[in-house]
């Protein structure tokens, strides 16, 4: 059995509590053995990442027996400790720091020819001279945030100033908003390969998050669009992410990267086995070594 970690934040363990037991139940089938571990008992000693002992399980593993992580916390410094101590992380710290940093993102995406909306970084303390080079109505966001949660659409700078109010930190990221936007379409990447792609619309909300309401279909990639999801891919040498993209009338528009990727929509309209996909990866990488 080859020994590892899945690590979580304790929030989002309470609303994944189904998925967490997926793996924790069918990793035994893969020669696997996961330990639930939560990134609030993830603390650094010395700059050595180091797991408070209420963390573990009498009995169970400790660091010095884990061979890899699963680090769905969204903490690339958690990754990066991990690595130091010689750990194979899904995903790495490298990809974790950049996908859950949407200005980072964006920057390490325009390396490429991909299409992107055009996008701004700007100072909370420096709004009205930052807005002077955009055009109403754009699109507000946090850096770090996910699920359609601290992205607010703004047609006025009033509209800006209340929106930037609501999302702590002092950088705040700014997008051209796409209106004749027909969609979203998540896809899904596992070991450089597409595993499936979802159209989502929610007729209620410009965010088309599955979890604010949005509906999911099946989609099938045409041609062109595979090739600007394989710019993607490229440059990413990922595990298992989403890479997320609006549909305008000219075609795919990058939007973002999603390191803890949501399930919740490929599940509903695919009979995919995603859970157990995902460990069979990990076990053939691991003995691949």
């Amino acid at each position: 059995m080859l020994n590892g970690f899945l690590i979580y934040s304790i929030k989002d363990y309470e609303k994944n509590k189904w998925f967490i037991g997926e793996f924790l139940t069918k990793a035994n089938h893969f020669g696997l053995c996961l330990k639930l571990v939560f990134k609030e008992n993830c603390n650094y000693v010395d700059d050595t990442l180091v797991f408070e002992e209420e963390s573990l399980d009498s009995g169970v593993f400790s660091i010095d027996d884990c061979c890899f992580a699963i680090n769905r916390s969204r903490d690339a410094r958690i990754s990066a400790g991990l690595e130091q101590l010689g750990i194979r992380v899904f995903n790495t710290s490298r990809i974790t720091e950049i996908a859950n940093d949407k200005w980072k993102t964006y920057e390490f995406v325009k390396r490429s020819d991909v299409r992107t909306a055009n996008t701004w970084l700007i100072k909370r303390e420096n709004i009205s001279h930052s807005i002077e080079k955009v055009d109403f109505p754009i699109v507000v966001k946090s850096l770090d945030g996910h699920g359609g949660h601290d992205v607010y659409l703004a047609n006025s700078e009033k509209d800006l100033v209340i929106a930037c109010e609501k999302i702590a930190g002092r950088e705040i990221l700014v997008q051209q908003f796409i209106a004749d936007a027909l969609g979203d379409v998540r896809v899904y990447v596992m070991g450089g390969r597409v595993l499936a792609a979802v159209k989502r619309v929610n007729d209620d909300d410009f965010r088309a998050n599955i979890s604010l309401g949005g509906k999911a279909t099946a989609y099938e990639l045409s041609d062109g669009e595979q090739l600007e999801v394989a710019k993607v891919i490229k440059l990413l040498d990922a595990d298992f992410v989403g890479i997320d993209f609006i549909i305008d009338d000219e075609g795919f528009v990058f939007n973002e990267i999603e390191d803890a990727v949501g399930t919740r929509s490929l599940y509903s309209v695919y009979d995919y086995d995603v859970v157990s996909m995902y460990l069979e990866y990990i076990a053939d990488e691991l003995r691949r070594v």
